[in-house]
């Protein structure tokens, strides 16, 4: 059996992705909505967005597209299949995003991200974003009304 560093792929996503994405989406993110195509779609079009792959099957991925100003980035989703979590996936992927993004000339990332979700925040921390604002009401939770609070980070990469 090969270990998932010997099969993984990191890949362009493309619109053949789409589908596989919202899927992924709707599962670990049901309680916040789901994410219109369109939306998905304006945020590839930037070829900024990466996935990683076992046998054609998404596994992990990370949405980024380039905001108004040209060096700036935003990571727009970020995800990692449950049974492929605790194994370096995300780290991998955002990281790879981060200076693939940095070749086309960004170095300064945005991205919001729940003020509950701890495994996130230490991710982001890792790679060295920093909380630069608390937005309470950002979040809706039909489940927990009260988890609804949202930092921004920030990371300039230099």
């Amino acid at each position: 059996m090969k270990t998932i560093n010997e099969l993984d792929n990191i890949t362009l996503i493309t619109s053949f992705d789409i589908g596989q994405i919202l899927k992924i989406s709707t599962t670990l993110f049901s309680d916040d909505g789901i994410y219109p195509v369109q939306q998905i779609y304006s945020v590839i079009k930037d070829n900024l967005s990466y996935c990683i792959k076992i046998l054609g099957e998404i596994i992990c991925f990370c949405l980024v597209n380039r905001l108004r100003k040209k060096n700036e980035g935003n990571i727009f989703l970020i995800a990692v299949k449950e049974n492929y979590r605790n194994k370096g996936l995300g780290y991998k992927i955002l990281n790879f995003c981060i200076k693939n993004a940095k070749k086309e000339g960004i170095n300064n990332f945005f991205l919001h991200v729940s003020a509950n979700n701890e495994i996130a925040i230490n991710l982001y921390k890792k790679l060295g974003f920093e909380i630069i604002k608390t937005i309470n009401n950002y979040y809706y939770s039909k489940k927990n009304p009260e988890i609804n609070k949202a930092y921004l980070m920030n990371l300039i990469y230099n």
